[in-house]
């Protein structure tokens, strides 16, 4: 604790959120600002030391962050557009985080390659099995919190039979089939990377969206 009644969690700042420090402290959200000129500190205002044993679950976080690797697919079909799934409304101890629009992607066990986490959480979330041939990456991971981006190209053939559990139709017409996991509510395709982004804003605390909006300026991916 400092003299000014702050404790001082250095290097969080770029880890997390606000909103998730506040989870992890348990303590309100209008209690955490930045420290004065130096953006990378977080401080909480009039700590105690009721505030103390809470510490312990930022850095648990930030342990189990650290043993996850994180990969994201661009799936893009010429005719229909961007891949995007709908996760489901979810019940966080101090706040409900609303349903939203996002890449099928997540984190998964680093003893993967980030092409083989790419081929697995595109596999889980959508019921399309790519190979991992197919699988480009692009974007530098260090530039979004470590993050792998693959893009693929779908065609008509990795359309999912209408007889598989979980499926539904991407499009109005019912001529695109995905299976969704149990996390998932919906599917679509959005016709451009810059929809996509302003789409999946709430995902992934905004840098999916940033990742999509970056490569719209390097990709020529779009509804033709």
């Amino acid at each position: 604790f400092s003299n000014a009644g702050y404790s001082t969690c250095a290097g969080l700042w770029l880890a997390f959120q606000r909103a998730e420090l506040a989870e992890a402290f348990r303590v309100n959200l209008g209690r955490l600002d930045c420290a004065p000129n130096d953006p990378a500190r977080v401080r909480l205002k009039d700590c105690g030391v009721a505030d103390t044993p809470n510490c312990h679950r930022v850095r648990q976080k930030r342990e189990h962050m650290s043993a996850v690797l994180r990969a994201f697919v661009l799936a893009w079909h010429a005719g229909r557009g961007i891949l995007l799934v709908r996760g489901r409304v979810r019940e966080l101890p101090r706040r409900t985080k609303p349903a939203h629009w996002q890449l099928p992607g997540g984190g998964v066990d680093r003893k993967v390659s980030p092409v083989e986490a790419a081929q697995y959480e595109l596999h889980e979330e959508t019921g399309i099995l790519v190979d991992k041939e197919r699988l480009q990456p692009v974007l530098d991971p260090e530039l979004y919190g470590g993050r792998h981006y693959f893009v693929v190209e779908l065609t008509d053939a990795d359309s999912l039979h209408t007889d598989t559990k979980r499926v539904v139709s991407v499009d109005d017409r019912g001529e695109f089939y995905v299976r969704l996991s149990a996390e998932h509510t919906a599917a679509t395709f959005a016709p451009d990377l810059k929809t996509s982004a302003e789409m999946v804003i709430l995902h992934s605390k905004g840098v999916n969206s940033k990742a999509l909006a970056d490569l719209a300026n390097l990709l020529p991916v779009t509804k033709r």
